[in-house]
This record gives structure tokens, sequence and C-alpha cells, in this order.
């Protein structure tokens, strides 16, 4: 909570060098995101195939991994008339009598109308035909290919199954990785993958696929652990986003706290130390050792703040979080009022972020107080796959820290924010380590521009 007034003035100093070298923002562009993925397999055929549960829409990429016992994937279509091409080949036991396939097609910027349905075919029955099909927003429309890799292995010793190591040319790319081996092994993959469908088929092979979204462009392989050694199959594809791509950024920071009780005030303003820049996102965060409500938070450049879902009142202290979207450009100060007077120490705290969605950035929030153990706002549940998830903590006689997956923002007076981003809609918290105090945590999820 609240310490001494050099903590302010440092941090003051400190926002202020850190804005002087934010660079100009870029245009901007979608990101990638996941619309929707679906698998499907089929016995003893030349041919499986599967709908999407949410089609995509004109102009997205489409990915579809293949992998076949005893016979070649010969092509993928779909009922939209898109021409699929294949990325990548590669085949697990090479010159055995039962090899198993695995090929890697796209789609780009689909043509799409109605029920959006996949086939798989090959040139003869198979005894086993898998398939798992993906569609994606944001990507690059005329040539979304960047790099694609393949690996097998044919010991029965390997228990870690990796493609070949790919480097991205441009930042955002999306990774796809895809999987095939000769057993019902466990399989699992771990951070920044993330496992998208899986097909376990019996003793005669199954389908693995992962993504992960790089906001910089990185060298990577796609990698899966297993409980049980055995041979595989993996490739690696990275698809370029639309252009230019802008993701989602802390831009700036502002703060105005009363650092000790008895400054008595009905309102406090404080002012961004650059430009906002039009679009952007602003959010709020209001804490004090007091319950008296808020009237209003506003802005010198006309902005219109709502409340990010209930604050959290233990009785004696509460938190709560606003925001703005689609901001106005310029100087701006923001002044927060108070429905009376009040004596008791309280932070006002505003983050500016660039890239979330204009029109309906808010996605869902939650909070939480306690007293020791593991600090967290609770569990929220994402419904968009490209989510900016802050996270606010203000805690008493204890430092803060951000959580596992997140990064610290802003830190001040033993107040903390913290973000991270989501490629996949789920269930998340805003979280930091145990400690030994009394806490408050706020969640809020903002939707990504798509």
């Amino acid at each position: 909570m609240m310490n001494t007034n050099l903590k302010i003035y440092l941090f003051c100093a400190a926002i202020i060098f850190a804005a002087w070298l934010i660079p100009p923002p870029a245009a901007r562009a979608a990101a990638f995101a996941l619309v929707d993925s679906r698998q499907a397999t089929s016995s003893s055929a030349t041919s499986v195939n599967k709908s999407f549960a949410t089609n995509p829409s004109a102009g997205n990429l489409v990915v579809v991994a293949v992998s076949a016992y005893n016979q070649r994937p010969a092509s993928v279509t779909d009922n939209q008339g898109n021409s699929y091409i294949l990325a990548s080949s590669v085949i697990v036991k090479s010159g055995a009598s039962t090899p198993v396939y695995l090929n890697l097609y796209y789609a780009k910027s689909v043509a799409s109308s109605g029920t959006f349905t996949i086939t798989a075919s090959t040139n003869g029955p198979a005894n086993k035909l898998s398939m798992v099909i993906a569609a994606y927003s944001g990507a690059d429309t005329s040539a979304p290919l960047d790099f694609v890799g393949a690996d097998t292995s044919v010991s029965s010793t390997a228990t870690t199954f990796t493609s070949q190591n790919v480097s991205s040319t441009t930042d955002g790319e999306l990774y796809f990785g895809a999987m095939t081996d000769n057993g019902t092994e466990v399989v699992s993959t771990s951070s920044p993958w993330i496992e998208l469908q899986s097909q376990n088929n019996s003793s005669s092979q199954s389908l693995y696929t992962v993504q992960r979204i790089e906001n910089i462009a990185t060298s990577t392989a796609a990698k899966w652990t297993v409980g049980t050694a055995d041979q595989y199959a993996a490739i690696i594809a990275t698809f370029k986003p639309a252009a230019p791509y802008r993701p989602v950024t802390f831009v700036q920071s502002v703060a105005s706290t009363t650092l000790s009780a008895g400054q008595i005030v009905s309102s406090t303003s404080m002012t961004f130390p650059n430009n906002n820049v039009a679009g952007d996102l602003i959010v709020a965060w209001f804490e004090e050792d007091d319950t008296v409500p808020i009237v209003s938070i506003s802005d010198s450049k006309g902005n219109t703040y709502a409340q990010a879902g209930a604050e959290v009142n233990s009785g004696s202290w509460k938190s709560v979080v606003y925001y703005a979207q689609n901001i106005a450009a310029g100087a701006n100060t923001l002044t927060l009022t108070l429905n009376a007077t009040t004596s008791a120490a309280f932070s006002f705290y505003a983050l500016e972020y660039m890239g979330v969605s204009t029109s309906t950035a808010f996605d869902t929030s939650t909070g939480a107080f306690g007293t020791n153990g593991t600090p967290s706002s609770g569990n929220f549940t994402t419904a968009y796959h490209a989510d900016l998830i802050t996270g606010f903590i203000s805690l008493v006689d204890a430092n803060a820290s951000p959580g596992a997956g997140f990064r610290e923002v802003t830190y001040i007076n033993g107040n903390l924010s913290e973000d991270r981003m989501t490629t996949l809609s789920g269930v998340y918290q805003a979280k930091m380590a145990s400690c030994t105090c009394t806490w408050i945590v706020m969640g809020a999820a903002f939707k990504q521009s798509l």
C-alpha cells in the first residue's frame, strides 16, 4: 500500500524517461486468432471429412494436417471450391510394409459461405485416416506461408519428438505443428506451445497438433514429450500475418497518490507524460484505504470510461478498475471524482495500450481479497482467443511480484500492475507468488484488435 514520497518521485521520473524511448506507433493490422479447429478419423476408408462448428470468414487461412496408416494422403478439398497447397510431407517407417504418412496443407484467403466442410482423401483404403482442420483470421492473404520444416525418427528410443527448427522472418507469425506416431503413448506439450487437437488411434497411428503465436520473430521447433519411446514424424509451418502487424503493446502509464492519511480531497487529477494515440485503450485502476464511492472518471479529451466489472471491497479497503476504448489522440489529463471528501490514503493509476479492439474491448473481469496464501483474482473465463489480461495487485506490508506467465508493468508504493497475452480462450486469473500479507487482486481481460 502507501509508503514514502521518494517512491512516487522516482516512479514519475522513470515513466517520463521511458516515454521518451517509445517509438511512434506503426500502422495497425489484424492479429492472428484461431477461429475454430476440429478433428476427425476414419478406419479402412479412402476419405475422411469434417465441418467447422464456427465457419471461417472469407479471407481466412485454413490449415489441414492429415495422417494416414499404410496409404499416402492424395488431396484435400472443401465444399467451397478452395485450393489446398501441400506445405510438407513426411513418412514414418519409410520402406516398411506399413508406413505412416503425415501431410500438411493450407488454403489462403478462402472463400466461405455457409457450412464449411473439408475432405482428405487417399489413393486407397487406409487402415486409419486422421485429419485436423484449423481456421485463422489475421493471415497474409497473398503469400501466408513463411517457412516449413519436418523431421522423422525411425528409432524406437525417442521420447522427445521434435520437428525441424525453423526461423520466422516477421513479427506476429503463427507457428503450427503436427506430429504422427505409431502408438498409444501419452503425449504432452509445454508452454509456449498450446495443444490444438489430438487423435489417438489405438496402435496404428495418432495425430497431434499444436500452435503458438509469437509477437517477435523467433527460431523454434515444435516439440512433444511422450511417455513411451516410439517412431514419429513431425512438421512445423510458420504463417505470416497481414502486414503491417502491430501487437498489443503497453505504451505509457501515469499515477497519482496521497502517500499518507490526512490529505482531505474529493478528487485528484494526473496527466500522461506523452500524448495519447487515437484508438488506444486506457485502463484506470483506483485503490483506497476507505469505502468512499467513485462518482466518475473523466479526462480532458472527452473519452468515456466504463467500469470493468464489480469493485472489490473488504469493508475497509477497496479497489476498482475502469477503462476507455478507442480513445482520442492528444495530451490528456485524467480526473477521478469521489462523492465525498476523504482523508484516507489512496492511489489512482492509468495504463495506455495499443492494439486492443476499438469497439468491444472489454471481455471479462473478477477480483478478490484475502489474507496470506496465494493472492489471486479468482478464475475468469475469456470469450476470445487473443486477449490482453491485466492484473492489479495491492498488498499490505509486503512486496508484490508478478505471477507466473505475467510481466510487471508498473510498481509503486507496494502496488503492482501486470499483464500477459493469450492465444486461446479459456480460464485465467491474475495472481502473484504466495505471501504472508493482506491483499486485493483485480483481473480484467480486453480483446485484441482483430
